[in-house]
């Protein structure tokens, strides 16, 4: 659920900045052009795997829109796992509405409060740690 996705998610908080009165009419919008030019430059060569900012174009482009209709087609246990500081975190908290409009119940979710997208977490003293993953869920 990433591609188009994140980039929506991106331009979005743009908005809500500019509606907040954290970034002028004029920032928004220069901030959302840019972002609207990056993702025209990502699919005008969406094979390009050089990474010079990130991820490649490749990777980009070859996000789908949504993975929720696959993921509701399957009859087997579903684990997903995410951090709630990212970006598209939001995307994952609407997967469980998915499951539960369907009337599926084969979905588990593990949350991490408060982690970043590498399950990285800033501790209060300012130090990242960077170790959440303790060989067990």
């Amino acid at each position: 659920m990433f591609g188009i996705w994140q980039n929506a998610t991106l331009v979005r908080e743009k908005r809500e900045a500019n509606l907040l009165g954290q970034l002028s009419d004029e920032e928004a919008q220069t901030q959302i052009e840019v972002l609207c030019d990056r993702w025209r430059n990502i699919h005008a060569d969406p094979e390009n795997l050089e990474t010079g900012r990130g991820d490649s174009n490749k990777t980009w482009a070859s996000f789908p829109e949504s993975t929720v209709d696959e993921l509701l087609s399957l009859d087997i246990p579903i684990f997903v796992s995410y951090s709630t500081r990212d970006i598209v975190s939001h995307y994952c908290d609407l997967v469980s509405l998915h499951f539960i409009e369907a009337g599926k119940d084969n979905l588990t979710l593990k949350v991490y409060p408060g982690y970043d997208h590498r399950f990285y977490r800033k501790l209060p003293d300012g130090r990242i740690l960077k170790t959440l993953y303790s060989g067990r869920w």
